[in-house]
């Protein structure tokens, strides 16, 4: 009857620890098919990044792929080379955001990359995003890559992806990448929302804060394959009690076996 018992215990501990490794999705929100931001090495002189920020809960996730969208300033779709950190989060005092992307230490967390595959997007309303600082429009595409995993404890996080389109003499506004937006604002108390950085900012460090901040949110998604992800720690105490239980049972037959 104890053997019965302590296996249905382990058994149940097992269960509720293996709960802890559930598939699961973080999304900023789809495009809303309004405007792009550039966020592209080539942009300019300097190169100019974005960093949209997102919340991880109490109980953790584990980031094996990343989706987001955007276009293209020529309109075509031209070779990729992206590139994607996590920045960690940094309280801001006496400004309307309230927080930014950390910038010192640099470099942030660069995200290891497979194969982006790039899919045209069906835009409900042509046409198409406006992009920011050029005219007329722009197609957008969806983008999806898997990535080495990467776990993140509960906390603000930033997200920057930009491109490195290749950049020809005859371009005009060269191959630079937009960023869809999911959220658009012209209001002053959106300020903060994200923010943007010329990438040759990051070369000499250390430097005062380089970031922009930004009006607008950005599309993007992070999916977790739950094979992947590791116990919580609440999981992992499951565990450890079912084998001290195990280990105590074991103790006492042998002690009335003596």
């Amino acid at each position: 009857m104890k053997q019965r018992k302590l296996g249905m215990l382990v058994a149940l501990l097992m269960v509720l620890g293996s709960s802890a490794a559930q598939a699961g999705v973080m999304t900023n929100g789809p495009p809303n098919y309004i405007e792009a931001d550039p966020s592209d090495a080539g942009y300019g002189s300097t190169g100019r990044q974005i960093a949209d920020d997102f919340v991880v809960d109490a109980a953790g996730f584990t980031i094996t792929n990343i989706e987001w969208w955007g276009g293209y300033a020529t309109n075509v779709p031209i070779p990729d080379s992206f590139t994607i950190h996590l920045f960690a989060n940094v309280p801001v005092e006496n400004q309307i955001w309230t927080n930014a992307p950390a910038y010192t230490p640099y470099p942030p967390t660069v995200l290891s990359l497979g194969t982006v595959t790039r899919t045209p997007d069906l835009d409900p309303n042509p046409p198409h995003l406006q992009r920011v600082a050029t005219a007329g429009n722009m197609n957008v595409f969806h983008y999806s890559v898997p990535v080495t995993p990467v776990m993140l404890n509960a906390g603000r996080y930033w997200l920057s992806i930009f491109n490195n389109t290749p950049n020809g003499p005859n371009d005009n506004p060269n191959n630079d990448w937009y960023w869809a937006t999911t959220y658009h604002s012209d209001l002053t108390i959106d300020s903060g929302r994200a923010f943007a950085a010329d990438i040759s900012n990051f070369l000499p460090a250390p430097m005062v804060t380089p970031w922009q901040p930004q009006k607008d949110d950005y599309a993007f998604r992070f999916n977790s394959d739950p094979q992947i992800n590791t116990p919580e720690p609440s999981s992992l105490v499951l565990f450890s009690l079912a084998s001290i239980v195990y280990g105590g049972f074991v103790r006492r037959k042998r002690q009335r076996a003596v």
